[in-house]
């Protein structure tokens, strides 16, 4: 076993913290957007805008529900997937270029089971896959508004398997995870290739030398190569691993555990770990030295055993040492 490094130290530390109870519940996803704001998304059905210079809010709106994902397009529409008494693919347009302020242009409910994830595709496409195990493929009208292109039903030898997070990787296919299972799907087929198992999956990520990780429910890391071969297997975390960011070189992994680890690109050691202040549901880079993540702190006192909005959520930025 070859010994962890002690002379390095992850050049990271916290700048900035900001009450996000507007977002009423578990933050979701955090997407930096092409204007430099970036947009967050929580499970209490709020989106919101926020100018990370400043640290200030931009602007905010209600969803159609829990917001499960959110991608922006080319054209800088904002979609957002969505479910509470059904499920909703949402798409906000600016109402002003030169504020960016959006407006909702369209909600459009959608029968295919909840939408698990948003893949945004070249142009003004997107698709989106289900916990029905579907694929399915939009495409924006001249007027502005989207119609689905096609659906594709997985085959798979499990009648419950489902699609829980989806990427498409560099080259051109796509990696799923369902309730136990890695899939490789073929982009040109839209069909399953190869599958192995690895117990809740919980997201999934492609690195800069084109390796993708796979982090679970119980905190375990698998890192597979594009046609899912393993590299590496680790258990490193003591719950949910919730995302996975490339940054300095280096991958790092937060956790509902309350740590963020910083991991070697080459040979997957832990080269630190950071203590957060609470959950970490989402990470986002601002640029080569800011990122931020979402955090947040139970409200109850049994902390195995509560619900979304019983997180005291906050925005935490940290900055690069070496900035000063």
């Amino acid at each position: 076993m070859s010994s962890q490094p002690v002379s390095y130290s992850f050049p990271l530390k916290k700048i900035t913290k900001v009450d996000m109870q507007k977002q009423r519940a578990m933050i979701k996803l955090i997407l930096k957007l092409k204007s430099g704001d970036i947009a967050v998304g929580s499970y209490g059905a709020v989106i919101s805008i926020w100018d990370p210079e400043t640290k200030e809010f931009v602007q905010a709106w209600r969803a159609k529900g829990a917001v499960c994902d959110l991608i922006e397009l080319d054209n800088n529409d904002l979609i957002a997937c969505c479910f509470e008494n059904g499920n909703y693919v949402s798409i906000y347009k600016f109402d002003d270029e030169d504020e960016f302020v959006y407006e909702n242009f369209e909600d459009i409910k959608c029968d295919d089971g909840i939408i698990s994830a948003l893949v945004k595709l070249d142009k003004n496409k997107f698709l989106y896959g289900t916990m029905k195990n579907k694929i399915v493929f939009w495409t924006e009208e001249e007027d502005g508004s989207y119609k689905r292109e096609k659906e594709i039903k997985l085959e798979s030898k499990d009648d419950t398997d489902c699609i829980y997070s989806l990427i498409k990787i560099s080259n051109g296919n796509f990696i799923a995870t369902g309730f136990d299972l890695v899939k490789l799907i073929n982009s040109e087929a839209t069909k399953v290739e190869k599958d192995i198992k690895f117990s809740q999956p919980s997201c999934c990520f492609e690195d800069s030398q084109k390796h993708i990780w796979i982090g679970n429910s119980p905190g375990s890391i698998l890192v597979i190569d594009s046609e899912l071969n393993k590299l590496k297997e680790m258990k490193v975390h003591n719950s949910q691993i919730n995302k996975f960011l490339e940054y300095d070189k280096n991958i790092i992994s937060a956790s509902t555990d309350f740590k963020m680890k910083i991991w070697d690109l080459n040979n997957y050691e832990c080269l630190n770990t950071i203590d957060g202040y609470g959950e970490i549901t989402a990470i986002s880079l601002i640029n080569e030295n800011c990122l931020v993540t979402a955090q947040g702190i139970p409200q109850v006192e049994d902390k195995t055993h509560y619900r979304e909005k019983d997180l005291l959520q906050f925005l935490v930025y940290y900055e690069s040492e070496s900035n000063e």
